[in-house]
């Protein structure tokens, strides 16, 4: 936003912590907030006073801590920030980005300030409360999804970490159906976890069926322009259209195969033998990446996970089991799994309809 204009938060963040800082960005966005960002800035001698401006005009800060700490010129911000927030009595948080240490905002002009935990809080909370200082109510784009949930799921370099994931429910009695909505809301989930573990990738994108395809092709404009873009289908006729670059022996291929719907995992896992069959087998080096729109949950339901996160502030990650794929899933060595939302298991009232 323009330097004239009047933010509700100002985010003051490392270069180091530039990805992690537009994600917050869009996530207050998302709850009707209006964010200052420095992202087109030149360090020159006009600089500092153009974020001495913006940090007088603005309504609240947050200052982010990554794991490197604050550079040398957020440090300036900071101090600024802090004069600023004490002359007019504004209301100043510092957000600690997963790696960093507690200690980095425990001690040092920091420490007397409310501070946030973004490796275990929700920034939606973050975002709410910034609001509720504001005496407004988080808007949410006018979807009202329901509440976040962790999973453990597999993550690049083959750790197990939590995946966060979201819901797709707005109440146990109700059904949230696909649509121009709800589907650019997913895409933007799938796209802000990509966008967390990383870009340094040039992927071939494999759309499933042809909801899968179009999310696929969502994918690619927003974050892979140009990359090449595959077609399977299991239904009637087996349609497949490969990609050239699927077969072109290049050492570091990365193959992104979309579905819409994950359930069995049977579906997944003929389209990716056929994927490593058409790259040239079992010894073929290939790097596989999924990402589903919905994904099945055995065993607990999504209203009992809804339940189960509205009763703790802190939910610890639900085991990858959980997912009724997970026997399938846990075999295909892949480097990451994407998830948008959660859908109750057969027989049950899916928050989801993808058909």
């Amino acid at each position: 936003m323009g330097g004239s204009a009047t933010a509700d938060v100002f985010i003051s963040y490392s270069r180091n912590d530039t990805v992690a800082a537009d994600l917050i960005r869009r996530e207050l966005e998302e709850a009707g907030l209006e964010v200052f960002l420095d992202r087109s800035i030149a360090f020159t001698a006009d600089w500092r006073q153009f974020i001495r401006e913006a940090l007088e005009k603005a309504r609240s800060v947050v200052v982010l801590v990554g794991q490197a700490g604050p550079g040398e010129y957020q440090q300036i911000e900071v101090g600024d920030a802090l004069e600023v927030c004490t002359k007019y009595r504004r209301h100043l948080g510092a957000v600690l980005l997963p790696g960093a240490q507690p200690t980095a905002v425990s001690h040092g002009p920091l420490a007397k300030y409310q501070w946030f935990d973004c490796s275990r809080d929700s920034v939606k909370r973050l975002a709410e409360g910034i609001c509720a200082r504001l005496g407004r109510t988080a808007a949410w784009g006018g979807c009202q999804f329901g509440p976040q949930v962790s999973i453990a799921a597999p993550f690049p370099g083959g750790r197990q970490a939590p995946l966060r994931v979201h819901t797709l429910a707005n109440a146990a009695s109700e059904r949230l159906p696909l649509s121009c909505e709800t589907f650019e809301a997913g895409i933007e989930r799938l796209e802000k976890q990509i966008e967390a573990s990383g870009r340094g990738w040039h992927p071939i994108l494999v759309g499933v069926n042809p909801t899968g395809f179009a999310i696929a092709a969502a994918l690619q404009q927003r974050l892979f322009g140009g990359a090449p873009l595959g077609y399977y289908s299991e239904g009637e006729g087996h349609t497949i259209a490969w990609p050239e670059a699927l077969t072109s022996g290049r050492p570091d291929r990365t193959v992104f195969v979309v579905d819409s719907e994950l359930k069995t995992g049977r579906s997944l896992l003929n389209v990716v033998e056929a994927v490593r069959t058409r790259c040239g087998g079992a010894e073929a080096q290939l790097h596989l990446r999924v990402a589903a729109f919905g994904v099945e949950v055995t065993g607990k339901r999504v209203t009992a996970l809804q339940e189960d996160y509205q009763g703790d502030p802190d939910p610890a990650p639900y085991p990858p089991e959980v997912m009724r794929a997970w026997g399938i899933v846990s075999g295909l060595n892949l480097d990451a799994l994407y998830i948008a939302c959660l859908m109750d298991g057969p027989g049950t009232r899916r928050p989801l309809q993808l058909r």
